[in-house]
């Protein structure tokens, strides 16, 4: 969703709060300005919700960590979650299909707080995999000829 100039904006999904808004200066006085400036300092603890990033041998528990959350719904690039009960999206095999299902979580109504990527290291597989496609090439780094451009374009 792109925010549109001198409109406020919200959109709620997997406890994601996006506000956009466009100030405009009211003056071009440079000590006006600044005095603008100071009124929108904030206070208090920014509402975020938190982004976790868990790294871990097989089997410590991570996917059982990310089921634990808020309504968690799993997105997942490797098998692993048959002992564990959540709900999902089938294995994604390819990072369109991790793309179609962040998008549908983006645009479709559903009750789910909290987004769970089981696991990132095989995401960061399939957008390689995508990546070797588009240039037609056959490793990461050989991409847009090489010199570790296709890890920037991941």
């Amino acid at each position: 969703m792109r925010p549109t100039p001198g409109v406020a904006s919200t959109k709620a999904a997997m406890g994601v709060f996006l506000v956009c808004t466009h100030v405009q200066a009211q003056t071009t006085n440079p000590q006006s300005h600044s005095m603008n400036l100071l009124t929108t300092i904030q206070t208090g603890p920014a509402n975020k919700p938190p982004r976790i990033l868990l790294h871990g041998g097989e089997g410590v528990g991570k996917s059982t960590f990310g089921s634990q959350a808020p309504r968690p719904i799993f997105i997942q690039t490797e098998d692993g979650l048959d002992q564990i009960d959540c709900e999902r999206f089938p294995l994604a095999k390819s990072y369109n299909e991790v793309e179609a299902a962040i998008q549908a979580l983006r645009t479709e109504s559903h009750s789910y707080e909290t987004l769970v990527i089981d696991s990132v290291d095989w995401l960061e597989r399939l957008i390689f995999d995508r990546l070797c496609s588009q240039y037609n090439v056959s490793s990461i780094e050989k991409v847009d000829g090489g010199y570790a451009r296709g890890y920037t374009h991941a």
